[in-house]
């Protein structure tokens, strides 16, 4: 399955990992890149049907969240592509 990022969510991954990489060690903010990504690729799966967000907001635009380390990542599953269209820290939701 191809995963793939909107604009949005791509840029919020760019900040994450300047970020880390600012207050860790050099390589830190890839390290957090790659198990991010491995993360998110396990849920990558064909003829898998995920619940809803709990968000109103992202119930009602039909996407599906899983959590990582604290952060959101609202997404939808269409055809052969895992779409992420929001990565959002938790703690920022009502």
């Amino acid at each position: 399955m191809i995963l793939k990022f909107e604009s949005d969510p791509s840029e919020t991954i760019d900040s994450i990992v300047d970020f880390i990489e600012s207050v860790n060690t050099e390589g830190s903010g890839r390290a957090w890149l790659i198990n991010f990504l491995e993360f998110i690729r396990s849920f990558a799966k064909p003829n898998v049907a995920y619940a809803l967000c709990n968000h109103a907001e992202f119930a009602r635009d039909g996407l599906s969240c899983i959590t990582y380390n604290g952060w959101v990542v609202a997404f939808k599953i269409e055809e052969e592509e895992f779409v992420v269209y929001s990565i959002v820290r938790g703690s920022l939701l009502s």
